[in-house]
């Protein structure tokens, strides 16, 4: 799953969502039927050390990357680093 304020049209895996906000995620986590491994945070979402640590904290099983990036950088070229 990418947490993107702005999500971009680029090809991704059919088993990855693209969401736009905290709350979106804490849905798909809690409503989903397929198991969410990964969590990326992406843009002004990436630097945000407090949602991070929430979602660490709260769903221990699911691992939370913070995504560098500029604006014209597409997903599947993030320079990932693990926030954990």
């Amino acid at each position: 799953m990418i947490l993107a304020a702005a999500p971009r049209e680029v090809e991704l895996d059919p088993d990855t969502v693209v969401v736009r906000t905290p709350l979106d995620v804490i849905a798909r986590i809690e409503i989903e039927a397929y198991p969410i491994t990964t969590i990326i945070l992406s843009g002004q979402f990436a630097a945000n050390h407090v949602l991070a640590a929430f979602l660490r904290e709260t769903y221990p099983q699911i691992r939370v990357v913070a995504g560098l990036h500029g604006p014209d950088v597409p997903y599947d070229k993030l320079a990932a680093f693990s926030i954990r």
